[in-house]
This record gives C-alpha cells, structure tokens and sequence, in this order.
C-alpha cells in the first residue's frame, strides 16, 4: 500500500437575511465546538472556507471565535480559501462583481489571518469554463469541485486522486476534486470504515491525494449530530485516528499539495447542467425577477462608477463603495435555488440590501432633491419592455406585457420590497368573475375567472407633467365573447410615499353586460400570524385580523395592512365601495413524509358589480399609500 494524502476541507455560511438564531445556533453547535476539537489535534491540517456573511457577524458577536482561527492559521494548522464574499453563484454575477467579491474576500484574509489565499471554493459547484480567467486575474492557483464535473469529462473516479489543470485562453487554473464516496461517510460513520475507505483508496505511488470537502453546518447541526461529534467525541476519535495512521495517511492543506505534487493531465469541464445556476433562473420567474433586478442595479453601479466629478470627488467615491457593498450583499446566491427560494426572509434580505444599494446609487444622481423618473427597458430580459417609475421614497416595476400588473414595489425609507410574494403577479391584477364565484373557489384554484385580460399585453403611454409622471395602459378583452377595454392611469408624484390608479371599464360590444370586476393585490410583510402584523378597517372589528387571515367584507372603502415590526403601514383606498376579500398565498412543500404550507403573502382583493349598456363607461380610483 501506498501513502495517500488526505486534503480535509469545510465550507462555513449563511445565507444573508438568515435568523440571528440561526446565526448562533450555528455558531455553538458547528463552528466552535469543530475548531476547538481540532486545536486540540495540532497534526490534522485541513483547509477552510467561511463566507463573508460569517465573517462580518464573526467580527461583530464571537470575536473569540476569529481569534482562534487565527490561531490555528499563525500555526500552520489551516489555509483559509477564498470565494466570493457575499457568496454570489459566479454564473449569475457581471466578471466585473466577481472580481470585487474575490477582492473582498482577499482583502479580509490578508488583513487578519496574514496569509494571501489560494484556492477558490463554488458554491454548488457552479463551474463555467471561463472561470479561470477570472481566478487568474484574482490571483488564486486552484479551485475545489464536485468530482461530477470530472466524470462528466470522461475521468473515472479511480483517477482522481490529484490535481488536474484545466486553462481559458492560456490562464491555467489547478481543478480538484471532490470524492463523493467519502463525504458520504465523514463524519458520521464509524472510524473504523472511513480509515477503511482512506486505505483502498491509497495507490503504491507516494504522491496520491483524495479531496474531502462539505458543509461545516453537518458538523453540528443536525439532528444528534453534536452529541455524537463532541459529547460522545467521535470527531475528536476520527482526528486521531488520522493521526494514528501518519505512516501511510498525511493531512495537508491543499495548499501545501498542489506545491509537492504535479497535475494528472489536462482536462476541460463543461457548466454543470441542471445544476446551473442558469436552470434555477428558466424554472421560476421569480429567481429570475430577483436576479434581473441585482443585473440592473450592477449596471447602475458601473455607470455612475465611472462618472468623474470636480466637487466632492470622495464623497462620490464613498457613495459609490457604499452602493457596491450593498449589491455584493444583494448577490447572496442562496436564495435562488430552488430549495430556498420558498422562503421568505431569504428572499426579503436579498431586496433589501439591493434597493438599499439604488437608494446609494440616488444620492450621487439626485443628490437629497425630490424627483420622479420614468425609464423603460426590457428589464426581466424576456424579449418584453418593463417600466420602471421612482421617485425617492417608491419604486414600481410595471409589467405591460402581463396585464399592465406592478410586479415590484419598493419602500425606500424602509428597504422594503412590499410585494414580494412567491408564485403570484404582484398589484393591479384584472380579472372578471362569474356570478357565481365565491372566495373559497378562487382562493383554492382561481376559479371563477372569467376573461382574459390579466394575461393579455396592455397598450402604454407615458406621460410627465412638472413633478408628475403617469403611465397610461390600455387592455383590450373579452368577458363572456363580448369586447371590452381596460384604461388604468398610474401617476406619482414626486416628495409621496403614495400613487394612485385611475380604472376606465369601457363597453365594446353590442349587448349589455352584467360585470363583476376584481382586481386583485398581492403584499409581503413577511409573516402571517404575527400578532404586530394585521389588516385594519376603520370602524369595523375584524374577527381574525391577522395577514394569514381569510375574510369577506361588504361595502369596505379602505384597508391598511399594517406592519409593527418594520413600523410602517399600506393602505388601500378605493373611491367606490367594494366587496372585499382577503385571504393568505401559500405554498405547499415536503417535509419529510408530511406536506407543509408556507406563508407567501397576503392577497387583498376588491370587487364591484355592474352593468354597462354599449359605449358605457365605468370608473374606479384606487389610492396605494404607504406611511410609517
């Protein structure tokens, strides 16, 4: 038997916007109690990864806890490897921000573990093969990957034990990778087998090497994992028992390998299929409206970047570093995958550190002067323009090509996108209803939808008047064969944390029409049975005001949801009195063997019945005010 060298690698983080609880629970069961075991195994060199999101709550709750990686690092014991800071999915980011999120992450190892890194850790293993060029141009020498991408190249696993090198347009890059079978067995299964596993996997050639590499969180986090790893000290026993066997197993940091070793050969890896953080982006509209809005924010960033100014130069460069942390905090990847996407607080703190960054972006364009904008583009990149409409304290993204429907709507005193809600259009959705619909049907399936219009293109019209822009859009339909058109005029103001939404319903056909029109709403305010968030009627009591709530109230003018935690509230007014309904978006998920359902938002949903004669006109004002 040969001697094999054992590259032992953890990937520390959490998601930005992640619970405080989290945070610590993490913390005492993982990450401490890991590093304090292997402090006390001084001969187990292994190689680290911690996100930035650790770093910067390292920094500011468990300072104790940098202090002896810094230890460990002083010693020789630990390499600490790079990513992106924020840990962005580098498919998904402009080169320009992967380079600033590499430089973030080299900028804190060097000032605090006084060491310059290396290597370079994927999220997902999200390999695209321009990555190297990248690396190169940030100074690292290797980078860690799922042994996948390998096979998929045609590399048995038998052979992938060591270094290959791959290169794009001559920047050569090491690549390693990850042996599945072993992550499968560390560190939870017995000492006996994983040293068992070590041994067939030793060659009679000295200079062979299998990576171990995987989440720090499994080493602590769940369920009976920290009684078994640290009070029942099988990690501790597995630690030594590395060491026990030094006769024919090394542990080194991959550091160390890459400088003894020579690569295997040359290989080159394709992006990651499925697994591509691409993929997540065709499969939900959604991840796909996030990630478009951290695009459109980045290039905002760029432009203003390269603006020159003879009076206040530092400031602008100040505003500009603030608005790029923000956005590389906005680049948090996590929450576009699938299994996250779902959840709420993910979703939020990735807005919110992104219509921070704008809020930046805004003080170096306007300065602290009111405006209202109005720009368009095809902002979703879906072959569709968008219009965006801002003033300083609000921003709406409006979709024409969808019903004329406000897919986003960001509170700026509060970084606040209010309608962040999971699988459902947004404000302003058109529908008509049969006369027989009833709330229960249409909060099961949408049943009861009797036209087309919320899925029709709208006609558009901008127009700008001093402090006032509006946006006219046009729908043309049928309700049961008969035409008919939808005019909604959305206007801003300038200096308002409010805009309004003048209806036209006009009659096309040559029959009268008996209509039910509802037009329904969607907001976030991130939980449902929060007793600090509630709907409120005036003069009413609401038997069950919570936002998870589901109710059906007559002749309602005006609705608040308010939200006490984030201290603000959004009120609904309409200038005629409305049948109202209100009821929770959910979204079912596994758990296990059980189905769980997971708040959304709330759905708020006014209604009016009418009739409308041939050439009748009907109309409705709608009055959106947030205030804190």
């Amino acid at each position: 038997m040969g001697k094999l060298k054992l590259l032992f690698g953890l990937h520390c983080h959490q998601p930005v916007g992640n619970f405080e609880q989290v945070f610590q629970a993490a913390h005492e069961n993982a990450y401490l109690p890991f590093l304090e075991v292997l402090a006390a195994h001084p001969r187990v060199k292994i190689s680290l990864q911690y996100s930035g999101v650790l770093y910067d709550w390292f920094f500011k709750n468990q300072p104790d806890f940098l202090a002896l990686l810094q230890k460990l690092v002083k010693r020789g014991q630990v390499e600490i490897l790079a990513a992106g800071y924020y840990e962005p999915l580098f498919s998904l980011v402009p080169d320009e921000d992967k380079l600033g999120q590499l430089a973030l992450t080299y900028d804190f190892v060097k000032e605090h573990f006084g060491l310059v890194p290396r290597g370079c850790w994927l999220p997902q293993s999200d390999w695209e093969p321009t990555l190297p060029k990248i690396f190169n141009q940030a100074g690292l020498e290797y980078v860690v990957l799922d042994e996948a991408l390998f096979q998929a190249a045609g590399i048995a696993p038998k052979k992938l034990l060591g270094q290959y090198l791959t290169e794009e347009e001559g920047n050569p890059l090491a690549v390693l990778a990850v042996n599945q079978q072993l992550n499968e067995l560390i560190p939870f299964s017995p000492v006996a087998k994983i040293i068992d596993c070590l041994k067939s996997l030793a060659k009679k050639t000295d200079d062979s090497a299998v990576v171990f590499f995987a989440d720090g969180e499994k080493f602590g986090l769940p369920a009976g994992a920290k009684q078994k790893l640290y009070q029942e000290n099988h990690l501790d026993q597995l630690f030594a028992a590395f060491t026990a066997n030094q006769s024919w197993l090394q542990l080194s940091t991959m550091a160390d390998y890459l400088e003894e070793s020579v690569p295997l050969g040359r290989v080159y890896l394709s992006a990651a299929g499925k697994n591509n953080a691409r993929y997540f982006l065709m499969q939900s509209d959604d991840a796909n409206n996030l990630h478009k809005k951290m695009l459109h924010v980045s290039n905002k960033l760029r432009a203003l970047s390269a603006n020159k100014t003879i009076f206040g130069q530092k400031l602008h460069n100040d505003e500009v570093s603030l608005g790029k942390r923000e956005l590389y905090q906005g680049q948090c990847g996590n929450v576009l995958l699938p299994e996250n996407l779902s959840y709420n607080h993910l979703r939020h703190g990735v807005y919110q550190h992104l219509i921070k960054a704008e809020r930046e972006l805004e003080k170096i364009s306007h300065g602290n002067k009111a405006f209202v904008e109005l720009s368009i583009s095809d902002i979703n990149k879906d072959g569709q323009d968008e219009i965006l409409v801002n003033n300083e304290l609000l921003s709406l993204a409006i979709a024409p090509a969808r019903g004329g429907t406000i897919y986003e709507l960001d509170y700026k005193p509060k970084a606040f996108n209010l309608i962040n809600v999971l699988g459902r259009a947004g404000l302003l959705v058109d529908h008509f209803l049969s006369p027989d619909a009833t709330l229960a049907a249409f909060q099961r399936s949408g049943m009861g939808e009797i036209s087309d219009f919320n899925t029709q293109a709208y006609l558009v019209m901008p127009r700008r008047r001093d402090d006032e822009v509006t946006l006219n859009l046009t729908g043309h339909g049928e309700v049961e064969g008969e035409p008919l058109k939808i005019e909604k005029n959305i206007s801003l103001l300038a200096k308002q944390s409010l805009f309004t939404v003048d209806y036209e319903i006009v009659s096309q056909g040559d029959k009268p029409q008996k209509l039910w029109f509802a037009l329904e709403n969607n907001f976030n305010l991130l939980a449902g049975s929060a007793p600090d968030r509630y709907y409120e009627i005036k003069g009413r009591k609401i038997k069950a005001p919570s936002l998870a709530s589901v109710g059906e109230e007559t002749k309602i003018s005006e609705i608040k949801l308010v939200d006490g935690w984030s201290g603000f509230t959004v009120l609904l007014n309409v200038s005629q009195p409305a049948l109202l309904w209100r009821f929770p978006a959910e979204e079912s998920r596994r758990a296990g063997k059980n189905e769980e359902k997971s708040f959304q938002g709330s759905v708020v949903i006014p209604s009016w019945k009418f009739t409308l004669n041939p050439g009748e006109r009907w109309q409705v004002k709608i009055t959106f005010k947030i205030e804190q």
